[in-house]
């Protein structure tokens, strides 16, 4: 710990014998120095991770709706090349889910 970063706040809650047992256990284990100090570090690292998750799926979302964005603007551009006529596939929620485009360079066509 720096000299910079002090640790000079204090929490406290209360476990049943059982959650204390679990945690003692845990903390031998995993050769935690002492209980508090083992403590501590297992929370903010459980903080840490979620933390990693929701940048992870936040990334996936932005992907998603690009993806998404992507596939109506494909569905577009198919719809004029057929020369305006309406596409014969019935519009998608936009959701990508298991969904296959698969898109013929030679004919410059979208068949989903």
């Amino acid at each position: 710990m720096s000299a910079l970063n002090p640790r000079n706040r204090i929490v406290v809650f209360r476990l049943t014998l059982d959650e204390y047992e679990s945690l003692k256990r845990a903390c031998a284990e995993k050769g935690g120095r002492n209980l508090s100090e083992f403590t501590r570090s297992e929370l903010l690292n459980l903080l840490r991770a979620q933390s990693e998750d929701y940048l992870i799926q936040t990334k996936l979302d932005a992907i998603e709706r690009k993806l998404t964005s992507m596939h109506t603007d494909m569905r577009e551009m198919s719809h004029l090349l057929d020369g305006g006529m309406r596409a014969e596939v019935p519009e998608q929620s936009g959701v990508l889910e298991d969904q296959k485009l698969n898109f013929d360079v030679r004919s410059m066509r979208c068949y989903y």
